[in-house]
């Protein structure tokens, strides 16, 4: 995961801040998406 060649990954979890902490640790880009009520939003 930690190279940059890697692709997509998906992670379902709870904790938003957690994950956010996860790729800051790797230093990577990323786009983190919510689903709230069924509805998709670009956390």
């Amino acid at each position: 995961v930690s190279h940059h060649d890697f692709g997509q990954i998906f992670i379902t979890d709870t904790g938003k801040e957690r994950v956010k902490s996860i790729f800051e640790n790797i230093d990577v880009d990323v786009t983190l998406f919510e689903v709230e009520e069924g509805q998709i939003k670009n956390a």
